[in-house]
């Protein structure tokens, strides 16, 4: 009986769903269906929204209102990861100039200081809350609460999962097979989906990988907990064909200048075939080779980046770009960013991840935002 009901009650949450999405997309236009597959939906992540920043990925909210009223200067329209998902499946139904933002950890920053803004602009976000940072006392002036979560929810906002802890999800000094972490990172995304569930009464679909690292056993485990979209902080806009558990998201910085910032929220997808290494694929053994073909004819030159290493490669008669990475590179996870002009200067980006670890397996502990 408890199993037909909550089955009937997801069939009426993707109604609804698809149903708001379309009102939606009528209240700002639709692209024509014929040219879907031009369609670009560039997708930002934002940490903390204060008055005085302490690292560089906290914004102050007049840099944050800057990047607002840019959006609507330019004809963009806020769409959550929530309907990204729709419109996947339905591209007639994306708006003009779509674009995902999206605020990273559950700060308390995100009520007192984006929430306002979004209902200013008119905007929608999506948060990746991570339960552990939600206050456990129903008044905090420190952290958010499970009744500021709910307000947001119920002016439209889209609450999504950021792990339990926000760990290092690749982090590990012992096999990737080991029981006892595949059986942590189950926790992980097990418990912070079904304590969002609970404690907001929603369904989460969505998880963004805490760090942005990632490798094939945690996506595996992800999508093994019941999430249908996974969010990387890869560069890059999406497209409707973007797979739906390596979606792009690029991380914003107080450093940003806002004429980079135009430009890549302008970016379109660079199209690729990779061959190896493939999204998420693990290595242990070096060198690495990078391989891949580039599907758009007209970009000539390809500026590709790996952490600080940068060159300019030239496709072959077929395509075909082959890179050799030196010997001797340290674990962790490399992104891949590709970036490349047409002859009429339109800007094109994209990227992926593998993770290099030790011989044994295991990978050493690294920081990041």
């Amino acid at each position: 009986m408890k199993s037909a009901y909550l089955k009937t009650s997801l069939i009426l949450l993707l109604f609804v769903t698809t149903i708001c999405a379309t009102l939606y997309a009528e209240s700002v236009g639709t692209v024509n269906p014929k040219t879907s597959s031009d369609i670009s939906v560039p997708a930002l992540c934002y940490h903390r929204i204060i008055s005085k920043t302490y690292s560089p990925y906290d914004l102050t909210p007049a840099m944050l209102e800057e990047h607002f009223k840019l959006f609507k200067q330019e004809g963009f329209h806020p769409i959550t990861a929530a309907q990204f998902v729709v419109f996947q499946k339905h591209p007639e139904l994306f708006p003009k100039k779509p674009i995902i933002l999206s605020f990273d950890d559950g700060n308390k920053s995100h009520y007192k200081n984006v929430f306002p803004l979004l209902e200013k602009y008119g905007f929608k976000a999506t948060f990746f809350v991570y339960p552990n940072a939600v206050s456990k006392k129903p008044n905090s002036p420190y952290l958010i609460t499970w009744n500021e979560l709910t307000e947001m929810i119920q002016n439209g906002m889209d609450i999504e999962s950021h792990t339990l802890s926000h760990p290092f999800l690749t982090e590990t000094r012992t096999t990737l097979d080991n029981p006892r972490y595949l059986a942590w990172l189950d926790h992980e995304f097990k418990e912070s989906k079904d304590i969002l569930e609970q404690k907001l009464n929603i369904k989460v679909n969505a998880v963004a990988y805490s760090y942005g690292w990632y490798n094939t056993v945690v996506e595996k485990k992800a999508v093994e907990a019941g999430y249908q979209d996974i969010y990387t902080t890869n560069w890059g806009p999406n497209a409707p064909s973007t797979n739906p558990l390596s979606i792009n998201r690029k991380v914003i910085s107080n450093e940003l200048h806002l004429n980079d910032f135009d430009r890549y929220i302008n970016s379109r997808p660079l199209a690729i075939d990779i061959v190896r290494p493939q999204d998420g694929q693990i290595f242990t053994q070096s060198p690495v080779e990078i391989k891949f073909k580039v599907l758009n004819p007209n970009l000539k030159k390809i500026t590709m980046v790996i952490r600080r290493s940068k060159q300019v490669v030239t496709p072959d008669s077929q395509g075909m770009i082959s890179y050799t990475m030196p010997l001797g590179i340290r674990p962790g996870f490399y992104m891949i960013i590709l970036s490349a002009y047409d002859a009429q200067m339109n800007f094109y980006m994209s990227s992926w991840g593998f993770d290099y670890r030790n011989p044994d397996g295991s990978e050493i502990a690294q920081t990041g935002p």
